[in-house]
C-alpha cells in the first residue's frame, strides 16, 4: 500500500519495500503531503481558465494539465535527482531534495493563488459586478440607440408638423367649398375665384397628404431600424456582459484589500512547498535511506553490467593474435570514470 501510494511521487516501490516500516510510512506522509497542493493548484487553474474563457471544458483541461505538470515537478523536487551512482556514498548521509524547484514551486503558488482568491470572495464581488455590467449595458445602448432615436424624433417632429398643416389645409378647403356652395348663382362673379380657391386648396391638401405618407415612412424605417439595433447589437453585447465574469475587475477588486490577498497568496505557497519540506524534515532520515537503497541497487546493476560487457569485449578480442589481454580502461573506477588512472591515455589493448 505505502509502495504504491509513494510511487505516484516518484519513489521506486522496489527501494521503499527494503525499507523499515517507519521509513516507509515516513515517506507516505511526505506524498500525503502532496495531495493539497495537487488539489488546490488543479482546482485554481481549472477555475482561472473558466472565468477566463467561460468554457468548462477548457477549464477541465486546464486544470488537469496544471495539476500533471505540479506532480512531475514535485517529483523531480522530491523523489527525483537524488545521489547519482557515479558519486561517492558519503553523500547519501548529507542527501537533501533539491532546492532549485522550489523557485518554481513559489512562482506556482503565487499564480496560482490568484484564482483561489477570486473563488473565495465571489460572492462578495458579484453585487459590484452585478452593477458594472448593468452600467456597462445602459452605456452601450445610449451609445448605439441614442443616434438612431435622434433621428427617429427628428422624423417624427417632422411628420407632426406636416400632419398639423394637413388638418388646416382640409378644413381650409372644407370652408372654401361651403363658400362655394353658398353661391347658387353660376354667373356671380366671386364664384370663379372660388372655384380656383377650392382647387388651389385641393391641390395643396393632396401633396400635404403624399408628404404625409413619405414621412410616415421614412419615420416606419427609422423605428425599425432602432428596433434591429436593439435585439441584434444591444442584445448581444448583453448576453456577452452576462456570460463574462469580470476577470480583471474581480482581480482589482481582490487586491483592494492587500492584506488578505498577501496572506491567501503566502498560504498557497507554503502549500506548494510542503511536500519538499515534509521530505526535508519528517522524511529526512527516510530519504536518505531511500537514497542508499537506490544508489546500491543502481551501482550493482551497472557494475553487473558492465561486467558482462567486458567479458563479451574479451571473448570478441580474443580471436585476434594482437590482443593477448583486456583492454585498459584510463579510470580506477570505471565505467564511472571518476577517478583518472595514473599515465593512462584512454582505452588500451595490451600489446596490441
Amino acid at each position: 500500500m505505502t509502495g504504491g501510494l509513494t510511487a505516484a511521487l516518484g519513489y521506486d516501490p522496489d527501494r521503499v519495500a527494503e525499507l523499515p516500516a517507519p521509513s516507509r510510512r515516513a515517506l507516505g506522509l511526505v506524498t500525503l503531503a502532496a495531495a493539497p497542493p495537487l488539489g488546490l493548484l488543479t482546482g485554481s487553474a481549472g477555475y482561472g481558465a473558466y472565468l477566463a474563457s467561460d468554457s468548462l471544458g477548457l477549464g477541465v483541461g486546464v486544470g488537469l494539465g496544471a495539476g500533471l505538470y505540479l506532480l512531475n515537478l514535485l517529483r523531480v523536487a522530491v523523489a527525483g535527482g537524488g545521489v547519482g551512482p557515479q558519486q561517492a556514498f558519503g553523500r547519501v548521509t548529507t542527501f537533501m531534495p533539491r532546492t532549485a524547484p522550489l523557485v518554481m514551486l513559489a512562482l506556482l503558488g503565487v499564480f496560482f493563488a490568484q484564482p483561489l482568491l477570486l473563488a473565495s470572495s465571489a460572492a462578495e464581488h458579484d453585487a459590484q459586478v452585478a452593477t458594472l455590467r448593468a452600467a456597462l449595458v445602459e452605456l452601450h445602448a445610449r451609445a448605439v440607440l441614442g443616434p438612431l432615436a435622434e433621428v427617429r424624433a427628428d422624423g417624427e417632429r417632422a411628420l407632426e408638423g406636416v400632419e398639423r398643416r394637413l388638418v388646416l389645409a382640409r378644413a381650409s378647403l372644407e370652408a372654401r367649398r361651403r363658400e362655394l356652395a353658398a353661391v347658387r348663382d353660376p354667373s356671380a362673379g366671386g364664384r370663379r375665384t372660388l372655384e380656383r380657391a377650392v382647387a388651389e386648396d385641393e391641390r395643396r391638401v393632396d401633396a400635404l397628404a403624399a408628404e404625409v405618407a413619405r414621412l410616415g415612412a421614412v419615420v416606419a424605417g427609422h423605428r425599425e431600424r432602432e428596433a434591429h439595433a436593439a435585439q441584434t447589437d444591444v442584445a448581444r453585447y448583453r448576453q456577452h456582459l452576462e456570460r463574462s465574469h469580470f476577470l480583471l475587475r474581480r482581480v482589482q477588486l481582490t487586491w483592494a484589500r492587500p492584506l488578505r490577498a498577501t496572506l491567501l497568496s503566502l498560504a498557497m505557497v507554503l502549500l506548494m512547498v510542503l511536500p519538499w519540506l515534509a521530505a526535508a524534515t519528517v522524511g529526512r532520515t527516510a530519504a536518505r535511506a531511500y537514497e542508499a537503497n537506490r544508489w546500491r541497487a543502481n551501482r550493482a546493476l551497472i557494475d553487473r553490467a558492465y561486467a558482462a560487457f567486458r567479458a563479451e569485449e574479451a571473448a570478441a578480442l580474443a580471436r585476434w593474435p594482437t590482443f593477448t589481454g583486456p583492454r585498459l580502461s584510463r579510470f580506477d573506477d570505471a565505467p564511472y570514470d571518476t577517478r583518472p588512472r595514473a599515465g593512462g591515455t584512454g582505452l588500451e589493448g595490451r600489446d596490441g
